[in-house]
């Protein structure tokens, strides 16, 4: 017995020790940060995230927007009157969705909408599960990720039977992230074309004129900030490297083969936009370690401002999605359609805002 812990993941056995300290805590007492579980029990945010959400989804924890975890009531951690939504993230220990989730759950909570997560993964199956299962569990709407495919057409096509799946069984949705052309559910997303544009206009401001687009595998949101990057680099007379590099978000290896060929580029590159935080912070990683420094060598620029950004060496310069806003427009959306069924419902498009820290240097041809 006294070995099978050791067999558990580490999120499990984090859960279970995190259980026994509030089961001996009162309602309403506050607990430690991700950042504080990792440093004291030398664990990774995914692992500290996932324990945190299988506490909340026990209902045992409630988040409190802007000012962290606490105990939750005893017998029930969220209402139980209201009106059950599923929301179907892609991931939920990624760095930008734990935000974005816990925005939703806030904003969801207030309207007493009940909300039930399930991951896809990213997997065309497992989507078709989860739906059946929300079916069957009487979800009345759903906040639906789409999944991505390898190119717009596989895109697309990934999509739409699961589309077809909540339009017959009549549960209205709200898009997240991504337009899709073959529904008229409500899109609610950041505004990636201009973020893109908005990029290439920063860099070309601060002196740049020789940049890099970094993406990895096919999003629509990397391909809207590419069509809009472009288009400002090619009107300020930008030179661009498209440079896609497969598992840029997890594999070592991917961020060290995107540095060597930025560095074989010519004529040199100056700054890199990356189409995400991550990547961007992989990047820097592999940049450090070949021994270029970021920014006098190469500056780099985001795009998401999840929490790590501030954290990175040197901070990360890059543009906040309104991760309020658009859970509040989600929840309004999905709201508006319970209410008035036949209504149509517009879709609601948010600008990005851009965060300057210290990752992006001023660029003049003479030095």
């Amino acid at each position: 017995m006294k070995d099978k812990p050791r067999t558990q993941p580490k999120y499990a056995q984090l859960e279970a020790l995190l259980r026994r300290q509030i089961a001996g805590l009162k309602v309403g007492a506050p607990l430690p940060s991700v950042r504080e579980i990792m440093a004291r029990h030398k664990v990774s945010m995914a692992t500290a995230v996932r324990a945190f959400s299988n506490l909340r989804q026990a209902g045992l924890v409630t988040a409190q927007h802007g000012s962290g975890m606490y105990v939750a009531a005893r017998r029930a951690g969220r209402r139980r009157d209201g009106t059950l939504v599923g929301i179907v993230p892609p991931f939920i220990d990624n760095a930008f969705f734990v935000p974005l989730l816990k925005a939703l759950d806030l904003e969801f909570h207030e309207r007493h909408l009940n909300p039930v997560v399930h991951a896809s993964l990213n997997s065309t199956e497992r989507m078709e599960r989860i739906l059946e299962r929300f079916r069957k569990l009487g979800v009345a709407a759903v906040a639906y990720f789409p999944i991505t495919g390898q190119d717009q057409a596989r895109f697309l096509e990934a999509n739409r039977h699961q589309l077809q799946m909540l339009e017959s069984a009549r549960i209205p949705a709200v898009i997240m992230d991504s337009d899709l052309p073959y529904t008229q559910a409500p899109v609610v997303r950041c505004d990636d074309l201009r973020g893109g544009a908005q990029a290439a206009e920063y860099l070309a401001e601060r002196g740049h004129r020789s940049v890099a687009f970094l993406e990895s595998a096919f999003t629509p949101f990397a391909e809207m900030r590419w069509q809009g990057f472009s288009a400002v680099a090619d009107a300020r007379g930008l030179r661009v490297r498209r440079i896609s590099q497969a598992g840029l978000g997890h594999d070592p290896a991917a961020a060290q083969a995107a540095v060597t060929r930025l560095q074989r580029a010519r004529p040199a590159i100056t700054a890199v936009f990356a189409v995400c935080d991550l990547w961007a912070f992989n990047l820097m990683r592999a940049l450090n370690a070949a021994g270029v420094a970021v920014p006098q060598r190469l500056s780099v620029l985001g795009f998401d401002d999840v929490d790590f950004a501030r954290m990175c060496q040197p901070p990360l310069t890059t543009f906040a999605q309104p991760l309020a806003a658009l859970a509040r427009a989600a929840a309004e959306a999905l709201q508006r359609q319970l209410r008035r069924p036949q209504q149509p419902v517009a879709s609601t498009i948010l600008p990005a805002r851009l965060v300057e820290r210290n990752s992006v240097a001023l660029h003049s041809p003479a030095l």
